[in-house]
C-alpha cells in the first residue's frame, strides 16, 4: 500500500508535536493580540486607564518585561488601579532586572523617595547609574542631584551592587 506524503508527515511523532506547539503559540499570540491593535500607551494618555492596564497585564503575562514598567506606573500613579507604591516598586524592579532603563530610573526614584521601599540613597544611585548607562536621559539629572548624598566610594559600591543584582536577577524589594 502506497502512503501519500501528507499521511507520512502527519503520522510522525515529532511533526505532530511541532504542529500542536505551533498551534498553541498561534492561539496565545491571537489571544494576546486581540487587544494589541490598541496601543496601551495611547490608551493611557487618553485617560482609558482600565483598558491600558488590562492590555499591559496581558502583555506581562506572556513575558513582555517592558509591560511590567508600565504596570508599575499605573500603580505608582493610581491610574486604573488603587495607588500602591509597594506593588509599583515590585513591578519596576522586575522590569529593571530585565534591563529596562526606564524601569531602572523609576526604581531609583522609589528608593530616593522611600516610596514602597525603605529609602536608600545608595540603591537609588545604583539604579540611576544603571538607567543612565542603559540610555535613559532623565537618569543623569538624578545622578547630578544625588552627587552630594553619595560619596565616590559609596557610588562605586552601589553601582557594583546593582550590576550584581541585574546579573543574578536578585530581587531586594520585599515581596
Amino acid at each position: 500500500m502506497k502512503m501519500d506524503v501528507s499521511q507520512k508527515y502527519i503520522s510522525s511523532w515529532p511533526t505532530v508535536v511541532f504542529f500542536w506547539l505551533t498551534a498553541l503559540v498561534c492561539c496565545v499570540a491571537m489571544t494576546v493580540g486581540c487587544d494589541n491593535h490598541q496601543d496601551p500607551i495611547e490608551l493611557f494618555h487618553k485617560g482609558e486607564y482600565l483598558d491600558s492596564f488590562r492590555i499591559f497585564n496581558q502583555q506581562a503575562a506572556v513575558g513582555d518585561i517592558q509591560a511590567n514598567n508600565y504596570l508599575g506606573i499605573h500603580y505608582y500613579l493610581g491610574m486604573g488601579v488603587t495607588r500602591d507604591f509597594v506593588q509599583a516598586a515590585k513591578l519596576f524592579e522586575k522590569a529593571a532586572l530585565g534591563e529596562v532603563a526606564d524601569a531602572q530610573r523609576n526604581l531609583g526614584i522609589m528608593y530616593l523617595r522611600g516610596f514602597g521601599v525603605e529609602q536608600d540613597y545608595h540603591q537609588a544611585y545604583g539604579w540611576f547609574f544603571a538607567a543612565h548607562a542603559g540610555g535613559n536621559s532623565g537618569a543623569k539629572e538624578y545622578l547630578n542631584l544625588m552627587g552630594d548624598n553619595v560619596t565616590p566610594n559609596a557610588s562605586q559600591i552601589a553601582r557594583e551592587k546593582v550590576r550584581n543584582q541585574i546579573a543574578t536577577g536578585a530581587s531586594v524589594v520585599q515581596r
